[in-house]
């Protein structure tokens, strides 16, 4: 019975690592993202009518903001462009 809860507990703190690496990872890479360090591809597209309004790739950031997705790229050493998309209520 003993060997039984301590297997248990092994299990249990390796699947909570096992989060946490992901979790890790997964905000390693939504920072470097935002820093302009991660090649992006970034489509708006309609959803009533599954066309492409606007494709971006380049080293860019997205912010979702309640009602609407903004895009920033870095362009240049020094020089960025933002693209702004409404979100729409039927998708």
């Amino acid at each position: 019975m003993r060997i039984t809860g301590t297997v248990l507990t092994a299990v249990a703190v390796a699947a909570a690592a096992a989060c946490n690496d992901a979790q890790i990872a997964s905000n390693n890479l939504s920072r470097a993202a935002d820093n302009f360090e991660i090649m992006r591809r970034v489509v708006f597209l309609n959803g009533i009518t599954d066309t492409y309004l606007l494709s971006i790739e380049g080293l860019c950031s997205v912010e979702d903001q309640s009602n609407q997705i903004e895009v920033t790229c870095k362009v240049g050493e020094r020089e960025s462009t933002r693209s702004t998309s409404s979100v729409s209520a039927t998708t």
